[in-house]
């Protein structure tokens, strides 16, 4: 087995070596520092004890077919008495096994073949029915293709709905089982290929090669086996004495341009849709791309009866799946390019273009009027930015590129419903001023009570606040965590994103950047996403969260050498969900107050990059979905801590986490080391002692005169 960096083997080594009477310890060598043969015995003894354990820790992963290792795959299959073909490699086997249920209920339809096809050989598959192919004289039962049969509809709502219906084809409007459309040059290249929209004469031949295909009884299964892959930084060169034109390939052979691949799909879900002609890794053909620029071309409805509706919509153009033009005279021209996509020949463009294509989508609120542009000179946006859009939503509001320093936060609360904030290009950057107030304590934005708001695209730059806990706020808290919040609170820079109080429904964060300030020699507490109320169908897709440096020092105990770690501290999170403030003081006012709770949640596709802890939620959990998440330079992962029943957490973390060595050595035998962990403690408490609503500006800080309740003992994890 190979070396894993787990620590198990020094742990069990130590812990060898530490059961022997100390006589033979020191007999073991007369050498300073230098390990006898004794303890070179017990090492090798503990890199055994090690692999035993690991083996045990296996058995958890093992239980599943999706983490299982490949030798467990038959015996799971046999469970569930399926026939795996020796042929297959582990990929393809664990993928039958975990289907098996799957594909027997949907056995006999077509989208099971198709994605049968995909899972066994891991190339993009595509299946026709040999019939719907097939040129015949249609019949009384037969819905009538034309507009005659829809009065009074426009000819744009009959398209789309005999599209929708499978009786139009979705790129040549060809009719089904009808004549073919003489006059599309696209009709005439998709003729014998998989997404063929012309109806042929029966062909009773074997299938054999390109004959025998369109029959009744004929299945057609095609595959794509390469691969098509990106060149990235391509230059094209420009070919001499013709000004704008240009080769893709730098030697001018003529190479075939094909179509990016699409999205692995989610191997384990079921979610499987057909693709269309776009989707595959074939070439890229001249008509092709006419007919998806054609401002006569809708989205294609999927052929009828099968599958669901695809959720890739065709790109406008297949011009994003050219090349970036060199010269700067060419990216001034407004004009679309003009390139045939067959061969990368001589090929004027330009257009600057992007190379990624685009995936998966979904469909966007109607909008009650054109978005909204907002330039970057004027009010704050609390002050007026966007008060005259109060209560119209659902609206879209545009912000210019550019640099906002605001001089009170962004508050949306309830007259913002259904309000997408949005760049109108790269480079929106939000930024509290050089000497922020009290006022940012919460962030650049805060969402209070506001439902379906989108936000997206825009780089928020963390302020770092200063935050002084008020006097007594701890002191319910056990004597070694009592120090340890009073060291942490001196000085303490609070740095907030977005913050979401009270209750919350429908919140998306898509595509934005939170960027945590280099170290200041102050303890610092930031969070690029802080919530404390409840969040349902919340999705935070494809957003940035990034610290200059990677976490060096966090206040919690090296236990294993028996120091605590120098101030300062600093704690960062990408998403981190606790009880706040309000829910907290009704808890123990004896008041009947519900946790924090993420239900419907979404988090995938994030960069998590130099901060401490990627997402902490102390919350009542339902149903999350957190998938594709890069995690880099972290001190953690994402931690989820599901509360059962009352408000409080600190009750049951203050009691274990007060950085005992013994308590840890004792928890680290059960497994259950990480509930120690001090940033636990941290987290909770300064959740429950920041604000619950923002500052004005210029306003007085609220004074206390008692300390806060003390926090009863009834809170419960699991």
């Amino acid at each position: 087995m190979a070396d894993v960096a787990d620590g198990y083997a020094e742990y069990y080594a130590q812990r060898l070596w530490a059961l022997l009477p100390a006589v033979y310890r020191t007999d073991d060598t007369d050498a300073s520092g230098a390990p006898g043969p004794l303890r070179e015995l017990l090492n090798r003894i503990g890199g055994q004890v090690a692999v035993v354990r690991r083996s045990i820790d296996r058995l958890w992963a093992d239980q599943s077919i999706e983490t299982c290792d490949d030798w467990v795959i038959p015996y799971i299959g046999g469970l569930l008495g399926t026939n795996l073909v020796n042929g297959l490699d582990a990929r393809g086997q664990r993928l039958d096994v975990a289907k098996t249920i799957h594909y027997r209920r949907r056995k006999g339809t077509l989208a099971v073949l198709e994605e049968l096809a995909r899972d066994v050989t891991g190339w993009d598959a595509h299946v026709v029915e040999g019939f719907r192919r097939l040129a015949r004289t249609r019949h009384g039962l037969d819905p009538m293709v034309g507009p005659a049969a829809f009065p009074g509809s426009s000819p744009a709502d009959v398209a789309g709905l005999l599209q929708h219906e499978g009786l139009t084809g979705p790129l040549t409007g060809t009719p089904a089982g009808g004549l073919a459309d003489l006059r599309s040059a696209h009709d005439a290249a998709l003729s014998g290929s998989p997404f063929d929209e012309s109806f042929h004469m029966a062909d009773l031949r074997a299938g054999r090669g390109a004959v025998g295909h369109f029959g009744i009884q004929k299945l057609l299964v095609f595959l794509w086996r390469l691969t098509s892959f990106p060149v990235a930084g391509g230059t094209p060169v420009q070919v001499a004495g013709c000004p704008g034109l240009f080769t893709f390939d730098p030697t001018g052979r003529q190479v075939p341009i094909f179509l990016p691949p699409a999205a692995d799909p989610d191997t384990f879900a079921d979610t499987w849709t057909s693709a269309y002609e776009w989707q595959v890794p074939g070439p890229i053909t001249r008509s092709l791309e006419q007919a998806m620029a054609s401002p006569a071309t809708s989205p294609p409805a999927p052929p009828y009866p099968f599958p669901p509706p695809n959720p890739d919509p065709p790109p406008a153009t297949l011009v994003p799946f050219g090349l970036r033009a060199p010269t700067r005279a060419a990216r001034s021209r407004p004009t679309t390019s003009t390139a045939s996509p067959e061969r990368s020949g001589p090929a004027r463009t330009t257009a600057s273009c992007s190379a990624t294509p685009r995936h998966r989508w979904a469909p966007r609120r109607p909008s009650a009027a054109a978005p909204a542009s907002i330039p970057r000179s004027g009010p704050s946006p609390r002050g007026g930015l966007l008060a005259s859009h109060r209560t119209e939503g659902p609206i879209t509001a545009c912000l210019a590129p550019g640099t906002y320093t605001l001089t009170e936060p962004l508050v949306l609360g309830p007259g913002f419903n259904d309000l997408t904030l949005q760049a109108c290009g790269p480079g929106v950057l939000l930024r509290a001023p050089s000497q922020p107030g009290p006022e940012f304590v919460l962030g650049l934005i805060v969402v209070e009570g506001a439902t379906a708001v989108t936000i997206r695209g825009l780089t928020l730059a963390m302020p770092p606040v200063r935050f002084p806990a008020p006097a007594g706020s701890f002191s319910a808290l056990s004597d070694a965590n009592q120090s340890l919040l009073a060291e942490f609170s001196k000085g303490l820079q609070v740095l907030i994103g977005i913050s979401v109080s009270g209750s919350t429904t429908g919140l998306t964060v898509e595509d934005c950047v939170f960027k945590l300030p280099g170290p200041s020699g102050a303890n610092r507490f930031s969070a690029g996403i802080f919530a404390t109320g409840a969040m349902n169908d919340l999705t935070i897709r494809g957003c940035g969260f990034l610290a200059t440096t990677a976490p060096v020092s966090v206040p919690f105990h090296n236990l294993a050498a028996g120091i605590q770690s120098a101030p300062p501290d600093e704690l960062a999170f990408g998403y981190l969900q606790v009880p706040g403030i309000t829910a907290v003081a009704a808890d123990a006012a004896g008041a009947d107050a519900a946790p924090p709770s993420l239900h419907d949640a979404t988090i995938e596709q994030n960069r998590f990059e130099g901060v401490t802890v990627p997402t902490l939620i102390m919350a009542r959990i339902g149903t999350l979905r957190a998938d594709r998440n890069a995690v880099r330079n972290c001190y953690a992962g994402f931690w989820l801590f599901s509360i059962a029943g009352p408000v409080q957490v600190l009750p049951f973390f203050d009691p274990i986490a007060t950085g005992d060595a013994g308590i840890y050595e004792f928890a680290a035998i059960l497994g259950i080391s990480a509930l120690l962990d001090r940033i636990l403690v941290i987290a909770a408490a300064i959740g429950q002692v920041l604000p619950a609503a923002p500052r004005q500006a210029g306003a007085s800080s609220p004074s206390r005169s008692s300390r806060p309740p003390r926090p009863s003992r009834r809170g419960l994890c699991r």
